[in-house]
């Protein structure tokens, strides 16, 4: 493994994550940023969009990121078109919202923020990672780094894994949890949403847990709609 992380630098990164791929058992390629370099240490919007890791088929690009324009809305996900894939059309809906706050288009807001996995390593499927332990470890180094040089505002987590995590960094950079937390229902199922406040030195933050989008298509579905509007409330009054 690397001996020295520095997230500032795409070289460092790139050997940072190479290195777990070599000594790891998971052959399905990796990636990191769904959108610009840029956006790890000097985004132009204090939104942060975490899932937990790639999926779909092997692939062997072993991208740090990508430059241009946003992945979540512009690559074609087999086998839907361009920007069509369930969780593109979930997120599109959804920062189209969180951009009518701050007052841009959601493109811009996509291509300007941080949206990306918190393990770069690719799967079929969550429970088909080998080596989970090490690669979130692997994760953890790069994102508690992440948010000890960035303040962000917001931040959306994919799945329970990635809720944690985050959690557990930013009082780890001195974040301390403020008012009520939020563990409720989005009346789909038994599928649930999460609501963290935290305050730093006068700043603000908001940790959201949403299930996963490519099977909760909740910003399309009538009954989720008050728990859409916690959140956005919760949002908004940490952006506003």
């Amino acid at each position: 493994m690397t001996d020295y992380l520095d997230i500032t630098s795409r070289d460092s990164v790139v050997r940072h994550i190479s290195s777990y791929y070599q000594e790891s058992d998971a052959k399905w390629g990796w990636d990191l940023l769904f959108g610009p370099f840029i956006n790890m240490c000097s985004p132009r919007y204090p939104v942060a969009f975490l899932g937990l890791n790639p999926g779909g088929p092997a692939s062997e690009n072993h991208q740090v990121s990508v430059e241009g324009k946003c992945a979540y809305y512009n690559e074609v996900w087999p086998p839907y078109p361009r920007g069509e894939a369930p969780l593109q059309k979930q997120l599109g809906i959804f920062y189209s919202m969180i951009a009518d706050v701050i007052g841009v288009d959601m493109e811009s807001l996509m291509d300007g923020s941080l949206m990306t996995n918190y393990i770069p390593a690719r799967s079929p499927s969550w429970s088909q990672l080998p080596d989970k332990d090490e690669w979130i470890q692997c994760g953890r180094q790069i994102w508690s780094q992440r948010i000890s040089k960035v303040h962000c505002k917001v931040y959306v987590a994919i799945s329970c894994v990635v809720f944690n995590e985050l959690h557990n960094h930013l009082v780890e950079n001195g974040y301390k949890q403020v008012g009520d937390s939020v563990n409720e229902r989005v009346n789909w199922w038994y599928a649930r949403y999460q609501i963290h406040q935290f305050e730093r030195d006068g700043n603000l933050s908001v940790l959201i847990r949403l299930p996963h989008l490519s099977s909760y298509k909740i910003f399309s579905r009538t009954a989720c709609q008050p728990a859409i509007k916690r959140i956005m409330e919760s949002i908004e009054s940490v952006l506003r």
